[in-house]
């Protein structure tokens, strides 16, 4: 994990400040993950996480379900499927959230639709096929109610 004694890790109040070094901490795993340093990327992704965990509920921009979802899927690399699978659900419950505060946005209920995707595909690969139906189903109906408000 990157260690420096930035402007940002000094003034963790400044809202703007801790989003750009979650962001880099998210810059700095896509780097570790090109290179196939998966642990390393996954110290990054969750560096970032603690970032953006402390500004969720004060922040109305704060990146926490893309967070989880970059540590899930660090962990999938790793072939972590139960550990990938918490993230995947906390990230659910994240877009979930963001989805309920804004129902007429489509792209929050697309984003919910592919949570359930991430979990369904999680389930599968720990063999908890009633539990990857459920998800699948889930997915479906979003994508179905999504399909119906915009034919396009």
């Amino acid at each position: 994990m990157c260690r420096s004694n930035s402007v940002a890790e000094k003034d963790s109040a400044n809202a703007d400040w801790q989003r750009d070094l979650a962001n880099a901490h998210n810059g700095l795993g896509n780097m570790y993950v090109a290179k196939g340093a998966l642990a390393d990327a996954l110290n990054e992704y969750q560096a970032s996480l603690a970032i953006t965990a402390r500004l969720d509920g004060t922040d109305p921009a704060n990146i926490i379900a893309a967070s989880h979802r970059r540590v899930g899927s660090a962990l999938r690399q790793q072939r972590k499927f139960a550990e990938a699978l918490k993230e995947f659900q906390a990230e659910l419950a994240s877009a979930e959230q963001l989805a309920a505060e804004d129902p007429g946005n489509a792209d929050r209920q697309q984003q919910v639709a592919v949570s359930h995707n991430r979990i369904d595909l999680m389930q599968r690969e720990l063999g908890d096929f009633a539990g990857a139906l459920k998800e699948f189903r889930s997915e479906l109906t979003l994508a179905a109610d999504l399909s119906a408000k915009d034919p396009a």
